[in-house]
Order: structure tokens, then C-alpha cells, then sequence
């Protein structure tokens, strides 16, 4: 893929802070989510409840994370922009989770599933949020940046501190709302905010000393994520929407653009 395709750009929607392209995955139309805190590209069984294949467990983040058995395949092709990748491994699972807070912000939105780490790993990529913008494989970065270094596991984890200590984080692209280990919650310097239960703000954190502010956050149970890498929270929209990001994963790398 990396020498195949260059310099590819998607526009996107955002809707519930959630990144939207549009694809065909074996002839349906409609928009994937692209999720890099997705491990493997998932499919909504609504679409493609015919395909057979082998069940698996995975966690998934809903109202904190869970255990889910789903169908493990592979997918004859999933098309987006002028990509197209055949025989793909994939998971077949109910998104209705996913897919009703955005038909309730969008009706036009048929949400076909998530396109995970496990295709997105293979381009390096631009996010633009200002723009709506994605530049898959560009053929120039930014002249001003900051270098964050990517750890890439099974997921993709930062390093944030907050209040003096490290922490992982797995950056996803597709959380809107910052998700704590709820072991942290007498750790961490948060407060309530009102009128909605549960939820907090995150006073500061920090990323390669970029310091962030009031992050909306929620605390969950994540006793059954850390059987597959250990993470103490998860983060995307708070630290990527302020400025265009550089995803360089053939080297580790995140480049955030001064601005």
C-alpha cells in the first residue's frame, strides 16, 4: 500500500465527534468510522448478517469496556476513495451502539462499521479536523511540529501526564470523550460537571509539554481491556482536533503541526 497509493485525500463528516468516510464494503454503500482505537476492522451485522465465519472475543467501549462474542471473516473488498482492498480480514458485530446516536444527529448517515488499526497502520496519514480533511500517504509533512513517539502493540498508546505522573493512553480517533481507568479516580485532578452525572473535566494533561484543559471525561471499568495491553485511558478528538496530525506509523511517530 505505501508504495501503490500517494498523497490520497478523503473528505470526511464528523458527526458525535465520530470521523466518517465513505465506502463500499462487497457492494454496500455508505461510511466507515476511521477509528485507529479499533484493533480490527469491524463490520455492522445489520448490513452483512449473511456472512458466516469463526466466533471470537473482543473488548469494545461501550458504557465502559466489554466482552463480546462476534464472527471473525474475511471480506471479499472494502473500497474507499480509489482504494481497494481485497480478501480482508474483518468482524462481524452489532454497532447499533454506535450507529443510532448518529442517525439521531444525522438520519442520511447508513453506518456500514469501523475501519480499524489493522488497515489504517498501513498508510501514513494526515487528519485534518479543520478541513474535514484526510491525506492518506502525503508526500509532504509540516515545517512545524511537535514529535510525539507512538507505541504500537495491539493498540496505539501515548504517553500523557498528568499532574506530575506518566500514564498510557490508547489515541483513537474515534472517542469524542476522554475514558479513564476507573482505578484512577482518586488520582486524577477532576471535577464533576454539572448537570450531566458522570462526567468530569480533566483539569490539565500534557503531551510532549502541549498542556491541555478541562478534557470531558467519563471513568469506566476497564478490567476487561487489560488482558490485552494495560491502558489508563483513552483519548482522541481532545488532543487532534486542535491542529493537523501526522500519523507516521512505519516509524512510530506522531508529528502535531505548530499552529
Amino acid at each position: 500500500m505505501e508504495t501503490k497509493y500517494s498523497n490520497v485525500e478523503i473528505n470526511f463528516k464528523l458527526v458525535e465527534g465520530i470521523i466518517l468516510i465513505p465506502a463500499t464494503v462487497n457492494d454496500e454503500q455508505g461510511y466507515l468510522a476511521f477509528d485507529t482505537g479499533a484493533m480490527q476492522t469491524a463490520l455492522h451485522k445489520k448490513y452483512y448478517s449473511d456472512i458466516q465465519g469463526n466466533e471470537l472475543e473482543i473488548s469494545k467501549y461501550s458504557e465502559g469496556v466489554k466482552r463480546e462474542t462476534v464472527t471473525g471473516s474475511t471480506i471479499r473488498s472494502i473500497s474507499f476513495s480509489d482504494i481497494t482492498l481485497t480478501d480482508h480480514n474483518a468482524i462481524i458485530m452489532d454497532l447499533s451502539y454506535v450507529e443510532d446516536p448518529l442517525a439521531a444527529a444525522d438520519p442520511s448517515i447508513r453506518f456500514l462499521g469501523t475501519m480499524g488499526i489493522d488497515i489504517i497502520r498501513n498508510f501514513s496519514v494526515i487528519l485534518d479536523y479543520k478541513n474535514s480533511k484526510i491525506i492518506l500517504n502525503p508526500l509532504c509533512g509540516f515545517d512545524k511540529y511537535t514529535c510525539v513517539p507512538l507505541q504500537m502493540k495491539e493498540l496505539l498508546v501515548v504517553e500523557i501526564e498528568i499532574g506530575g505522573k506518566q500514564y498510557n493512553f490508547n489515541l483513537d480517533t474515534g472517542a469524542n470523550t476522554c475514558l479513564l481507568d476507573a482505578r484512577l479516580i482518586d488520582q486524577l485532578p477532576v471535577q464533576p460537571v454539572d448537570n450531566e452525572p458522570n462526567v468530569f473535566n480533566l483539569s490539565t494533561l500534557s503531551l510532549n509539554n502541549r498542556t491541555y484543559s478541562n478534557v470531558k471525561s467519563v471513568f469506566a471499568d476497564f478490567s476487561a481491556f487489560r488482558g490485552e495491553e494495560h491502558v489508563d485511558g483513552i483519548i482522541g478528538y481532545h488532543i487532534l482536533s486542535p491542529q493537523r496530525s501526522y500519523f507516521d506509523f512505519s516509524n512510530q511517530k506522531l508529528y502535531l503541526e505548530e499552529v
